[in-house]
């Protein structure tokens, strides 16, 4: 025995270590990976030597644009989503003035009036262009949008007829997929490159969760990339975080690495706000920064670029009322030290700056711009205009940058208030020189440095590699090994009976190991296209779709058999001793230990009195296993029902192998008790 367990226990510690250390690799210290792959992806403008351009009080060498997410606009739900993104679009953005407007998908909701199942609406897509086309905002900027997941929900392709964004998106008639759009100015040129990630089939919900990037995808990110090297600055949006992307051959980051300043999107909807600040820096290099959805919180992004410094602020625009969010502030020069990328924009201009440069917006004349650094009141910031009787957002205080120049951070605090009296505080620390800080959450930069699809099938595999391993190896133990554990364990005498009663071992074994490669149901997943799940991904409409969420949901099934119905088995054929044997507790190989008190004496049960074999084998059940048989069946029903019937109908349930043998094989064990606990088709060991 003590050589069996040695062996277990140098797999599952190599196991753990290697997990340990994969963590330790990835965020143990971000800087210094940072640094490295600095050297590895060398900005241009990185390159280039000191320049005389300096940051003063003239509107030159700047723009902005927004960014808005996950609208989810809904015929059903919350229908002032509608009121309000009319208000952004009529109210909100003439005001700004931003060069482009990106929404990263979502732009419906695609749900039923019960939120269960999904469905492409048309009316939804109608509204979402009438507001688009009606409210104006084209006549003030460029807008783009793409898809979402939502938007891909029943969807049989890109284009397709089933297409909706292909009719009354922006950009669905001219785009197909991801696209590009470079901004030319006089003082250089910016790249904003919109992510398609959404998958080759739209599955019904909920199987449509991760994004994926096609062959096709994937030559035109290369293209990106060659196209976007002279920009600079370049911009990429998608509506999936790169963690939850599947790009098979290629690797995304180290491509956005080489191309993007930043990476916006959305999706997660901050988890429910438990993650309000979705930050990280990539590895590679890059910042990842997922904004906080439209759909509950209304929020929008704002970022600009000043002498190719770049800065953002997230603002949330209260429901109903579009008037209470001003005023807006955008600090530009000293940016915020946490998102510094000496690599990627020309830092040193800090330090040679004349002045500070505050962005700031209300519907109402701003009457006051008060600047604090550490504490210490600095000035008021003025406006600066471009022309005499031209207004303009920027508002500047001279300074001398020097004097913070101490390699340390300092905090700058601006004090906005308009004439109505509404004012706004902007609190953020800056660098002059020094290393950055990027002090990001664990939890924020676990969530989009990983690869969830990897994280989730090793989950899974490694599910069934120690409950199946566990099993088999406890099976093959001789039993003299183990003969000392079974007279003091209940549970392990229960599993000794269990493993080694192979009319209910094998079927559990095949159970378990069907959930890896078998088909889990099989339905019309988008609309009259049939299609087959499996633990690894879904053929549907002619296509592989690789859904990570289907590890997902297998890992769900494989615990919950597991842990809420097998453990209580096991340890409920351990309570007992034999009926043949009272005196002494059977190890099945001939020996026999001494009985404790932890073992009950009650006989197993006798059916000789049921004549019908259906009754026969629901009289074999003891009361305890039929009651948990009961309420297992009930969970498993309920999670059949809200997985596949609900979503995918009744024709999905019936071919269902992957769930509705679960749903009966506990029924099985429990008739097979005598056989269990009797042993009698147990070999001598």
């Amino acid at each position: 025995m003590t050589f069996y367990l040695r062996i277990l226990s140098a797999i599952v510690f190599c196991l753990i270590t290697s997990a340990f250390i994969h963590f330790v690799y990835n965020f143990a210290d971000r800087r210094e990976v940072a640094r490295v792959n600095t050297a590895k992806f060398p900005s241009r403008l990185a390159q280039k030597p000191f320049d005389e351009i300096s940051l003063s009080d003239r509107p030159n060498n700047l723009l902005w644009f927004v960014q808005v997410t996950d609208l989810h606009l809904s015929r059903y739900q919350d229908v002032s989503r509608i009121s309000d993104f009319h208000r952004f679009c009529t109210d909100v953005i003439p005001l700004l003035r931003p060069e482009l407007v990106s929404v990263s998908g979502d732009l419906t909701d695609a749900r039923s009036a019960l939120h269960i199942t999904s469905i492409q609406n048309p009316e939804e897509w109608a509204g979402y262009e009438k507001i688009v086309r009606e409210s104006g905002v084209l006549n003030y900027t460029h807008f783009f949008d793409l898809r979402g997941n939502h938007d891909m929900f029943g969807v049989v392709r890109a284009n397709h007829t089933t297409d909706y964004f292909r009719k009354y998106g922006v950009q669905g008639g001219v785009h197909v997929r991801s696209y590009l759009h470079t901004v030319r100015k006089p003082f250089g040129n910016y790249s904003f490159v919109n992510l398609d990630a959404s998958p080759k089939s739209g599955v019904a919900f909920p199987l449509n969760f991760f994004g994926e990037l096609t062959p096709g995808d994937q030559e035109l990110i290369v293209q990106f990339v060659n196209k976007t090297k002279r920009s600079n600055q370049t911009f990429w949006f998608g509506h999936y975080p790169t963690s939850t992307i599947v790009s098979t051959g290629l690797n995304l980051r180290a491509l956005l690495g080489q191309s993007a300043f930043a990476y916006f999107c959305g999706h997660l909807h901050t988890f429910m706000h438990f993650l309000p600040r979705l930050y990280t820096l990539q590895l590679e290099g890059y910042l990842e920064l997922e904004l906080g959805d439209w759909r509950d919180d209304r929020y929008y992004r704002i970022v600009a670029v000043d002498h190719d410094l770049v800065s953002f602020v997230d603002i949330q625009m209260p429901r109903g009322n579009a008037d209470s969010q001003w005023p807006v502030v955008l600090v530009t020069n000293p940016k915020n030290a946490n998102f510094l990328l000496p690599h990627k924009e020309p830092v040193y201009r800090i330090v040679s700056s004349t002045h500070i440069r505050i962005l700031a917006w209300s519907d109402q004349p701003i009457v006051q711009v008060a600047v604090f650094i550490d504490s210490q009141y600095l000035g008021n910031a003025t406006t600066s205009r471009a022309f005499p009787d031209e207004p303009h957002p920027l508002y500047v205080l001279s300074w001398n940058a020097s004097q913070w120049a101490d390699h340390l951070q300092h905090q700058l605090k601006v004090l906005v208030v308009d004439a109505s009296g509404r004012q706004r505080i902007q609190i953020q620390s800056f660098l002059v020189n020094g290393v950055p800080s990027w002090q990001f959450g664990a939890v924020a930069s676990f969530v989009l440095q990983t690869d969830h699809t990897f994280n989730f099938r090793l989950v899974f595999y490694l599910c069934e590699l120690l409950i199946c391993g566990g099993l088999v190896i406890f099976k093959l133990i001789q039993a003299r090994w183990t003969r000392y554990l079974i007279c003091k364990s209940r549970f392990l005498l229960g599993l000794r009976r269990f493993v080694h009663c192979n009319r209910v071992f094998i079927p559990v074994l095949c159970l378990l190991i069907y959930q890896c490669f078998g088909p889990i149901f099989m339905g019309f997943l988008i609309g009259y296209h049939f299609g087959i799940v499996f633990s690894f991904g879904i053929f549907v409409a002619g296509t592989f779709v690789l859904e990570a969420l289907t590890y997902v949901y297998q890992i769900i099934q494989v615990i919950s058999f597991t842990f809420l119905y097998l453990l209580y088995v096991i340890w409920y054929c351990g309570r007992l001793k034999t009926p043949v044997v009272r005196s002494a507790v059977s190890i099945h190989d001939g020996s026999t230990c001494l009985p404790s008190d932890h073992f009950l004496s009650e006989p197993v049960t006798d059916a000789s009195t049921c004549r019908n074999s259906t009754l026969r084998l629901i009289c074999n059940i003891p009361l305890p296993l039929f009651i948990h048989a009961i309420v297992y069946s009930l969970l498993q029903l309920l999670f059949i029902l809200t997985t596949i019937t609900l979503p995918y109908g009744i024709v999905a349930t019936v071919l269902s192998p992957g769930r509705i043998t679960v749903l009966f094989i506990p029924w099985f064990i429990a008739s097979q008790f005598n056989q269990i606990v009797t042993g009698n088709n147990l070999s001598e060991r």
